[in-house]
């Protein structure tokens, strides 16, 4: 960076953003075998390198990923799955499903019916998911329990009540509505078209407990993740996310969380210091290290890493294929509900809707998924949009290229501030 940039970027305590030097790697989905072991399949290699931020251009490899991978990722610190304490994800399955279910279900040793998501609402969080997730719930032949489960994220690594919701038998009786009416389908007919979902919208960002995931043993980036685990679970898996401006989001989000503190100059005190600071990690790490780095993320008082999105993007494109992965701008949606929800449901292979039942389901009341702190704080400071754009930026403009989609520039948007 140069001239202004570089004064804007000094001011935040940090005199540069280094380009940090290229390394090598291959990718690789570690499962375990009939016989409890581990087995590491290679998904190819790729030539890897530690990016500017302010230097992203078209045709960039990923921004960067599996640091010293052959000096220490290889060597896994177990070889069985009896080591491992994440619920044992990986030793689940390979499950034969249900012919007859468009959802997949499979019948247990003992004949008991069990089904998982046909698709994931996995983000992004305050970008409308909430309310688009409501309203695909209102099509005939979608049947959900509650939006958000959080199993994959959070709940399996903790279990803080009787209920015990870290197993995975707790995640699979989170569905046990459509289960039973999938099976009373099943007994009457050949055929069940019924689906259901998890509209868990932290599922994009939040692999932060990378660390205690099989697979990432000695790394110092993650290359087993959370999109890893879903794809695990259904290979067919279909995934919706929601994407906001990073900037508006990320005062959202403030304002959801932060009950008190909740002023414009304390969100942007926050954003100076939680810069500043990220811009260090980007100085000494690859842009994907700092994007799962746990510690930092707890640091800072913001969520800047969740808005972080071609980096976290490249990893759910490492394990899904493209036409597996729906993309929606949240400014279009509340432009124009009811041409997103139609496309939403040609995704999912739902039947359509007729204008009648589209105009139901799109004028229902809207959820107003807001904190308390809309009203007291006001808008941002001019000088807080101002820097927060100059940061995002340049993720923004990879991300529109990775997606190969120019809206995803957000052009048309205009941030409000003071």
């Amino acid at each position: 960076m140069e001239g202004k940039d570089q004064e804007e970027v000094a001011e935040w305590g940090v005199t540069s953003t280094p380009t940090l030097p290229s390394v090598m790697g291959t990718g690789v989905v570690i499962v375990c075998t009939a016989t409890g072991a581990l087995q590491i399949m290679t998904m190819g290699a790729v030539h890897l390198h530690h990016d500017n931020i302010q230097d992203l251009e078209v045709g960039d490899p990923p921004l960067g990923f599996l640091k010293n991978l052959e000096d220490s990722c290889d060597r896994l610190s177990c070889s069985s799955c009896s080591c491992f304490c994440a619920n044992l994800l990986l030793c689940k399955g390979p499950f034969e499903y249900v012919k007859g279910s468009k959802n997949p279900c499979w019948h247990s040793a003992a004949g008991r019916l069990s089904c998982v998501p046909y698709f994931y609402l996995a983000g992004v969080s305050k970008s409308g998911t909430s309310d688009i997730f409501q309203r695909i719930s209102h099509h005939p032949d979608v049947i959900v329990s509650h939006k958000e489960h959080h199993w994959f994220d959070r709940h399996r690594y903790y279990s803080r009540n009787l209920d015990d919701n870290s197993s995975f038998e707790w995640y699979l009786e989170r569905f046990r509505n459509v289960t039973q009416a999938i099976q009373r389908d099943l007994l009457t007919s050949s055929f069940s078209k019924k689906i259901t979902g998890d509209g868990s919208p932290s599922y994009f960002y939040d692999s932060l407990q990378w660390q205690r995931y099989p697979g990432n043993e000695n790394c110092t980036e993650p290359r087993m993740l959370l999109p890893h685990h879903i794809r695990h679970l259904y290979h067919e898996a279909r995934i919706i996310l929601s994407f906001r401006h990073p900037v508006s989001r990320l005062y959202s989000r403030f304002l959801y969380d932060h009950r008190k503190d909740n002023s414009s100059e304390t969100f942007h005190s926050w954003v100076v210091d939680g810069l500043a600071k990220y811009l260090q990690c980007f100085r000494r790490w690859s842009l994907r290290h700092c994007a799962y780095n746990r510690s930092l993320a707890q640091t800072v008082q913001l969520r800047i890493n969740e808005n972080l999105y071609p980096v976290l993007m490249e990893d759910w494109l490492r394990v899904f294929p493209r036409q597996q992965l729906l993309l929606i701008r949240f400014e279009d949606y509340c432009r124009n509900m009811s041409h997103v929800l139609s496309r939403i449901f040609t995704f999912l292979d739902l039947a359509p809707l007729n204008d009648t039942e589209m105009t139901k389901i799109a004028s229902t009341e809207k959820i107003k998924n807001k904190g308390t702190g809309y009203k007291s704080a006001g808008l941002m400071l001019a000088k807080t949009a101002h820097i927060l754009q100059e940061f995002y930026q340049p993720f923004i403009r990879r991300f529109a290229r990775l997606v190969g989609d120019d809206s995803y520039l957000w052009t048309d948007v205009t941030i409000s501030h003071q």
